[in-house]
């Protein structure tokens, strides 16, 4: 396994640090510098960012074993890898909000061009996260040496580890 470095979370000009929801955010200023924004204003472009961080959350504890969440978490808030995997996949979910408004599924219906007829719900709520941001998921061994989305238990020497 790679050798991890552990951090304590922090806040500089690419991820801000959300204490409450105890999570990271692209920054405003790293959004601006980095993306053509179609956003109406700052405060829409900040509540866009903060939605789409509770989506990649919500995604990564969706998709690990239960009994692996702790871990994961801890993982990727509190060393050095993580925090470089989730400013991968909070980017990739970004550039596809920016590119075709992704994070506007589950808020909007969707048609079906074929038929004309509305998705519904249940079907859009399954599309919430951009392919290439459930890649960068798929692909955690390159950050970790391992993968986070490992669906079963992990070994008792991963709980020792991030105590």
């Amino acid at each position: 396994m790679k050798q991890l470095h552990k951090i304590t979370p922090y806040t500089d000009e690419v991820l801000e640090w959300d204490e409450k929801a105890q999570q990271y955010i692209l920054t405003l200023e790293y959004f601006k510098n980095n993306y053509d924004s179609v956003f109406v204003d700052d405060d829409t472009t900040k509540r866009r960012l903060k939605e789409n961080s509770k989506l990649v959350y919500r995604f990564i504890k969706n998709r690990v074993h239960s009994r692996n969440r702790p871990i994961v978490h801890k993982v990727i808030n509190y060393t050095q890898e993580g925090r470089d995997f989730i400013k991968e996949m909070l980017d990739t979910q970004m550039s596809a909000d920016v590119q075709t408004g992704y994070n506007d599924l589950g808020k909007t219906p969707a048609l079906n061009i074929a038929n004309g007829q509305d998705l519904g719900r249940i079907n859009i709520q399954q599309n919430l996260v951009s392919v290439e941001t459930e890649n960068c998921f798929d692909d955690s061994d390159y950050y970790f040496g391992f993968r986070i989305g490992y669906q079963a238990s992990f070994p008792p020497i991963f709980f020792v580890m991030f105590k």
